[in-house]
């Protein structure tokens, strides 16, 4: 079946649809980067109730612990913060989101680059 004389590509038609393409992509792209930042809000918030959430002490952090001499004169267990185990691990998981994202837009660039 030929084509009729309203159905034939032309340049106007051509320009209205990519027009139309490029609208889209840009509207796909608004809505990625406003579910990325509403994401990243969310963890954010998790983080910080993470940390204001009470923790279970040990005896030795208890502030009214009593120490013998053989405590006083004993190595001390090394210092660590409530949260370094977990802030390593979130900046892990960060930084492992980035690599991510950062690789899925150079390779939507390439993908751009070679349909042009």
């Amino acid at each position: 079946q030929r084509p009729t004389a309203g159905s034939q590509v032309t340049a106007a038609r051509a320009a209205e649809f990519y027009s139309e393409q490029v609208a889209w992509q840009e509207a796909c792209d608004e809505e990625r980067s406003r579910r990325m930042e509403a994401k990243l809000y969310q963890l954010l918030a998790e983080e910080e109730s993470a940390r204001q959430r009470p923790r279970a002490q040990h005896p030795w952090e208890a502030p009214g612990a009593a120490r013998g001499p053989d405590e006083v004169n004993a190595l001390q267990r090394p210092k660590v913060s409530k949260c370094s185990i977990y802030d390593r691990q979130v900046h892990w998981r960060r930084q492992r989101q980035q690599d991510l994202q950062e690789r899925r837009e150079a390779h939507l660039r390439e993908l751009a680059t070679a349909a042009s």
